[in-house]
């Protein structure tokens, strides 16, 4: 958090109106505007935990009053779409967004982040573009939990189905979990092969998928030699640098 924000903060009652807010405890209109003008200032802050405890206020103050426009702004300003578009389906703000042109003309525009029936985030569609665009390169992802690196791999599957692809997890549990998504999103995955061990692989398979743990993957092309993949993935690819025996 920045010096000035501290300052600001510290001639503020803050604590006590968090308190009250975490609590679900009624406010009065003038300490919910101070709430809301103490979020924008820790949105704005350099320091990403700060921010994180703005963006908390705002969500825990929009369920707690029912009142989602300051949530819509934020989600406007931060390219949270999936939100925008959630609140823009509220039967009780729809004339906000109808009547409205600046409102009009952002939902249009949010269109552009929808892919499969899905909105993504800002972020996660400027991560798609980047991921597609160092195609046949070596490229680390590096990204929270439920951000989209998966459907990352199932969109290149899709758009590489004339290539051999290998998806390496770091466990046997991932192997089942990572299949089941592949046949969630694969376009035509009935004519897809997955192999998830290395006895289902025949000479001469061609075009197909391998989801395999290291050891898996380390029997399997010790059975062919002449095996070759054509992108491999490494799922939670920190785990490999452990330094353990695997």
């Amino acid at each position: 958090m920045n010096s000035f924000s501290l300052k600001v903060l510290r001639n503020t009652k803050f604590l006590n109106l968090y308190k009250k807010l975490i609590c679900g405890q009624d406010l009065n209109l003038i300490e919910r505007e101070a709430l809301l003008k103490i979020a924008v200032i820790l949105l704005n802050a350099g320091d990403a935990n700060t921010q994180e405890l703005g963006y908390r206020i705002i969500v825990i103050y929009s369920n707690l009053f029912d009142d989602y426009i300051p949530l819509y702004d934020l989600a406007i300003n931060k390219g949270y779409i999936p939100i925008l578009k959630i609140i823009e389906n509220l039967p009780k703000l729809m004339p906000y967004f109808t009547e409205r042109f600046f409102n009009m003309y952002t939902s249009s525009s949010a269109e552009l982040y929808k892919e499969n029936d899905i909105y993504l985030t800002y972020q996660q569609h400027e991560l798609k573009d980047f991921f597609t665009a160092k195609n046949a390169q070596t490229v680390a992802i590096i990204a929270p939990t439920s951000y989209g690196k998966s459907e990352l791999i199932i969109d290149s599957c899709n758009r590489n189905h004339n290539s051999n692809i290998c998806i390496i997890v770091p466990t046997k549990a991932l192997l089942a979990q990572t299949r089941r998504r592949l046949l969630q999103g694969l376009v035509n995955n009935n004519k897809r092969k997955i192999i998830t061990h290395p006895e289902m692989f025949n000479s001469g398979d061609s075009n197909f998928i391998a989801v395999l743990t290291q050891e898996r993957l380390l029997r399997l092309l010790r059975k062919d030699f002449a095996l070759s993949f054509d992108t491999v993935f490494v799922d939670e690819a920190h785990n490999a640098l452990d330094g353990d025996q695997r």
